[in-house]
Order: C-alpha cells, then sequence, then structure tokens
C-alpha cells in the first residue's frame, strides 16, 4: 500500500484565491513530502511531460473539492505505482476558495475559474492530449455541467481541453424539476427561505446521508464548511470584507441559473 503525497496551494485570480489539492504517489516525484505551498506562492506547480494521466475532479453544489477523499484512496492508496495524479479544486463560494460579492454566480463564473486555474497551471498548452499530458475531465452533478462546458470552450489557446471526460451523476434543471424554489427571487422572500428552510435543511439531510454510510464526521464538516466566513476564520485580509456567507452564494447560484 502506497502513502498518498499531498501538496495544498491557493491560486491567486481576479475574483478571489483559489484553493486547489495535489494527490499523487511521492516515490514517483521528486518533490518534498513536507511540502505544503502557502497562499502567498508566486510559483504555481506545473507538470512534467511523461507524468502519468492526471485525473481533474470538480464537485457539485454545495460540497468541496473533499467530496472525492474516499475516491482518490480508492485510485492511489491500493498502488505500489504512480498510475494516476489527481488534482482537485474547489469553486467560487465553496471550501476554502473566495466567495465574491460582486459577481453572478452562473455556470460561465464556475468554466471562467476552471479555465483560469488550469492556464494558471500551464495545462492549457497545444500539447496538453498529445500523449505526453493527459487531462481527463471528471465532475460530478453540477460540476459535470462546468466541465461539459469547459470541454466545449472553442477559443484558439483552448482548444481540446480533456483528453476524455466523465460525468457522475449530471445536474438536472433543479428550478424546473421543483417550481416552488422560483420564490427564492423574490426579494426578501428568498433570502428568507435560504436562511431559515433551505439550509438547515440541507444541513440535516448532508447529516442523514453521510450517517448512513458510517462518515457522520462529514456531515459535521460539511456544517463547518458552510458556517464558515473570513470573518471567523481570523483572515485579515483586505479582501474579507468582500465575501458572501454560504447561504448568499446558494441563493445567487439559484437566482443566477447556475443550480
Amino acid at each position: 500500500m502506497s502513502s498518498i503525497q499531498t501538496i495544498e496551494e491557493f491560486i491567486p485570480l481576479p475574483l478571489g484565491k483559489t484553493f486547489v489539492r495535489w494527490d499523487f504517489i511521492p516515490q514517483i516525484r521528486n518533490d518534498n513530502p513536507s511540502t505544503k505551498v502557502e497562499e502567498d506562492s508566486s510559483t504555481p506547480l506545473s507538470l512534467p511531460t511523461d507524468d502519468p494521466p492526471l485525473l481533474f475532479m470538480l464537485h457539485g453544489a454545495t460540497v468541496p473539492n473533499w467530496q472525492f477523499d474516499d475516491i482518490v484512496e480508492e485510485l492511489l492508496g491500493n498502488s505500489t505505482h504512480e498510475v494516476y495524479r489527481i488534482l482537485r479544486m474547489d469553486l467560487y463560494g465553496h471550501g476554502q476558495s473566495a466567495r465574491p460579492k460582486d459577481v453572478r454566480y452562473n455556470l460561465n463564473l464556475f468554466v471562467e475559474q476552471v479555465l483560469d486555474v488550469l492556464g494558471a497551471l500551464n495545462l492549457l498548452n497545444d500539447d496538453i492530449n498529445s500523449g505526453k499530458k493527459r487531462l481527463v475531465g471528471i465532475g460530478h452533478s453540477m460540476g459535470s455541467a462546468v466541465l461539459s462546458a469547459v470541454a466545449s470552450s472553442t477559443t484558439t489557446t483552448r482548444s481540446t481541453v480533456f483528453q476524455q471526460l466523465i460525468l457522475v451523476a449530471p445536474m438536472l434543471d433543479y428550478i424546473t424539476l421543483n417550481p416552488h424554489s422560483r420564490l427564492l427571487n423574490i426579494p426578501i422572500v428568498g433570502e428568507n427561505l435560504m436562511q431559515y428552510a433551505i439550509i438547515p435543511k440541507l444541513k440535516e439531510r448532508r447529516r442523514q446521508r453521510y450517517g448512513a454510510i458510517g462518515k457522520a464526521e462529514l456531515g459535521e464538516r460539511f456544517v463547518k464548511d458552510i458556517e464558515y466566513t473570513a470573518m471567523s476564520s481570523g483572515d485579515n485580509d483586505d479582501d474579507d470584507d468582500d465575501e458572501l456567507t454560504f447561504d448568499e452564494v446558494l441563493l445567487r447560484m439559484f437566482r443566477h441559473g447556475a443550480v
């Protein structure tokens, strides 16, 4: 059984920091096992051309990158050599990434964020899928919709982003299937529904579902994540006043058509 190496970093983007995480088997690489790239790092990670396929995993709405932890362990934990490398990130409003205020929380926001991250990591060059750097996109729920849009990007520098694309439980049109959710578009009504009905129900449902599979600690982790605010984090960055709470983010995702 191999020991999985993890490297974390924050990539500075115009709308705020984006958290990314790499998982791989350390004996194949020359990275220092104790290395953790901090937020102020000016040198993003890059990939040698002879590395194995890179799996880029993108989470769905509400649960950030750690939703893939068990899958990463299954893919890498029992390997004796590096069959895959894995890259994950937190979309805006989720996990440890920024929650910018003055933006529309639609799919285009997340598509541009993904493209910006891949570009910063030198994963959008012409030979990305030449057999040297194989990038496989794996999206869950809303992440499937985002990666589908990324894959269909047709600008000259973004042609053929992924060699393969795997969509897990692709997101349905939630608004159409749940007509009562249109009440969220009504000022004041939407804010109160989100804060006093939807968010409490979401916490309860996550606790129940994780508890049912013997992962009760993940239910509490989810609650802690969505209750996180820049103020409570102790982070004194000047940008903190420009960040939303999670219920504000989720409300905007409904209103702006991301879910």
